[in-house]
């Protein structure tokens, strides 16, 4: 089974076009902010697109723009509801902060903030989020329960990515700034002073390395970045 979610970022954040659902054959969501609806492919009734409407992927991602921009909306207790789309429906999902939790990570110890679903039927899934407020509350594990005992969890990894510095900048922080490119596109990364302090060399544009790293946000630009935690 594979999912797909395809959109752009707009004023709200996240603003998904089309939701893609595929096993034998794929279903969709399409949706029309022209026409203010969600058009189903498998011929569901069209349904009323509100304006923060997220679908069951891009809503992981969407938590970091609202969060991040909302301190009042971080405490412990606060709700907030959200227009959910599926490839044959949409829902409001109601999730609730938790409160501040740690988790151990391949990075480590991460420092977390915790999210849960409020199921409104005994029927409905529930979810569990942690987001990283050191990865621009990005989420770095996930866990979807259904009610005939199915659960998936996906904990966010480490991961290897190779490439070329361009624009390397030292800051007074102490912390490193630059990008990675290679043939086909450049990222943004960020290695934080506590990290580039047990790097033998000073990096310098031009140079070719390998890093491992952890996906976050810059919240100010809302840029995808890298976060460096070693590099070669």
């Amino acid at each position: 089974r594979t999912q797909t979610s395809v959109g752009e970022l707009g004023a709200q954040g996240l603003q998904p076009k089309r939701f893609g659902d595929k096993y034998k054959q794929e279903v969709a969501a399409h949706f029309d902010r022209d026409k203010g609806q969600v058009i189903f492919s498998a011929n569901s009734t069209p349904q009323t697109l509100q304006a923060a409407a997220q679908d069951r992927l891009s809503l992981f991602a969407q938590f970091a723009a609202l969060l991040a921009g909302s301190p009042a909306l971080r405490q412990p207790g606060q709700t907030f509801a959200l227009q959910v789309v599926s490839s044959k429906s949409s829902d409001a999902w109601t999730f609730q902060v938790d409160g501040p939790d740690t988790l151990t990570l391949p990075v480590g110890k991460t420092e977390v903030l915790k999210l849960s679903r409020q199921p409104l039927q005994t029927y409905d899934q529930t979810v569990d989020i942690w987001l990283s407020p050191n990865h621009g509350y990005l989420p770095v594990k996930v866990r979807i329960a259904q009610t005939n005992g199915d659960v998936l969890e996906q904990s966010f990894p480490l991961f290897w990515v190779s490439g070329e510095i361009s624009n390397f900048t030292r800051a007074a922080s102490g912390h490193w700034y630059f990008s990675l490119k290679d043939e086909e596109g450049q990222i943004r990364c960020v290695m934080f002073r506590g990290r580039n302090g047990q790097v033998g060399f000073m990096p310098q544009s031009g140079d070719l390395v390998e890093v491992s790293a952890t996906l976050g946000m810059y919240v100010p630009r809302g840029d995808i970045q890298l976060t460096i935690q070693t590099l070669r």
